[in-house]
């Protein structure tokens, strides 16, 4: 190899050459920064679309527990609505328990005058973590029937 050749990128002689080869590590220290910044962009965009596919499978969890707690009341219903002669004393509670998968949901029957109010709750134990969704409906009853008066809101603090 040519000695004079390495000099040439080794030892520069002239200012010229020596504000070129500055010139040339400053861009690359410029480009350098652009790759990292881009790097990071990207590792937080893959941050944050994991964390939103976590959210929706979450949200869908939520919304199949809610499923199984509603379908327990209007069944219930349904059932309660064909019997002609269906007494349920007032104020007595009625339990039924039923497991669908990994899902547990309880019916709990109220009598309350010409009413009659069913509290279901759907629980699943999923990566030791409870998921807990209820539902409540609301029967009158009309002459010798009862009337389907639809879904009522549940209070957060249930002491009944």
């Amino acid at each position: 190899m040519n000695i004079n050749y390495l000099r040439l990128f080794i030892c520069r002689k002239t200012k010229a050459e020596q504000d070129k080869c500055k010139e040339r590590g400053s861009i690359s220290i410029v480009l350098l920064t652009a790759v990292v910044v881009i790097m990071l962009l990207g590792i937080g965009a893959v941050y944050m679309a994991k964390s939103l596919l976590q959210n929706v499978i979450d949200y869908e969890d939520s919304a199949k527990l809610r499923l199984y707690a509603v379908s327990a009341v209007i069944r219930q219903a349904a059932s309660i609505r064909r019997e002609e002669t269906f007494l349920l004393p007032v104020n007595e509670k009625v339990k039924c328990d039923q497991n669908q998968q990994d899902v547990k949901v309880s019916l709990i029957m109220h009598g309350r005058g010409d009413y009659i109010l069913l509290d279901a709750t759907a629980i699943r134990e999923k990566n030791s973590k409870k998921q807990v969704q209820q539902a409540r409906g609301i029967l009158k009853k009309e002459q010798n029937r009862y009337v389907w008066l639809g879904m009522g809101k549940i209070a957060t603090n249930k002491n009944s």
